[in-house]
């Protein structure tokens, strides 16, 4: 029998699981705080933009309760801010701004994503759609 050498799991928590479980039972103001008051502690936590990405986009197509559509958007826009360099927060912002009717923000989000990647040809693509 073949062995393996032993896992080393971190013992670290997603940041991103507290901030969505806040967010969903105790809104964006209390999500938002606990996600700032632990940010910097990364002995303790740990935090995903694919994580991030991932509940912005399960709460938004996968949720059924009411107002989960807005906590997806919320989600995104606060990605923004978390990951500024990315690319991709951007775009799955503007993904669901468009989705929700918001033309216009989703157009300056694509925008952003595509100064941060000229070679996002979904971003590219999508915006095109929006400015017809």
């Amino acid at each position: 029998m073949q062995q393996y050498p032993a896992l080393l799991l971190s013992g670290k928590k997603s940041l991103v699981a507290a901030y969505g479980t806040a967010l969903v039972s105790a809104g964006a103001d209390e999500a938002a705080s606990i996600l700032m008051f632990h940010r910097k502690d990364s002995t303790r936590y740990y935090l995903s933009e694919w994580e991030m990405n991932e509940l912005g986009y399960n709460l938004f197509y996968q949720s059924a309760f009411a107002g989960h559509r807005e906590l997806a958007v919320e989600c995104f826009k606060v990605a923004t801010m978390l990951f500024p360099e990315s690319f991709n927060p951007y775009d799955s912002y503007g993904q669901l701004l468009a989705e929700t009717g918001k033309k216009a923000a989703a157009i300056r989000m694509y925008q952003m994503s595509l100064l941060l990647n000229a070679q996002n040809d979904d971003g590219r693509k999508a915006l095109e759609r929006l400015r017809q």
